[in-house]
């Protein structure tokens, strides 16, 4: 589990190089503060749980398995920013896991 931390720990950094004003937004609500533990599924199941498809979902498991291992990061960081227009609600998430 402390690689899969320490893996994580890499995300922040890199989505400041690929989209800095996301992952300003994402400091301020709080989840700069330690390890993003909101994509530890993401990394941990290779997307499996987020993909509604299985062919995609086969599809990714393909890339994770013939790449580089820090893919699946990559991936989760480029989620990320697809999904910037909607991160507004990244904002709750240091609420939703304080539970």
């Amino acid at each position: 589990m402390h690689a899969v931390v320490e893996l994580l720990g890499l995300l922040l950094p890199l989505l400041r190089r690929l989209d800095a004003a996301l992952a300003a937004h994402l400091e301020a609500a709080g989840l700069g503060e330690g390890p993003p533990v909101f994509a530890l599924a993401w990394v941990l199941t290779w997307f499996a749980h987020g993909v509604p498809e299985l062919p995609t979902a086969a599809r990714l498991f393909d890339a994770f398995l013939a790449s580089h291992p820090l893919l699946p990061l990559y991936a989760a960081a480029a989620a990320m920013k697809a999904g910037a227009p909607r991160g507004a609600r990244a904002s709750r998430m240091p609420r939703l896991h304080a539970r």
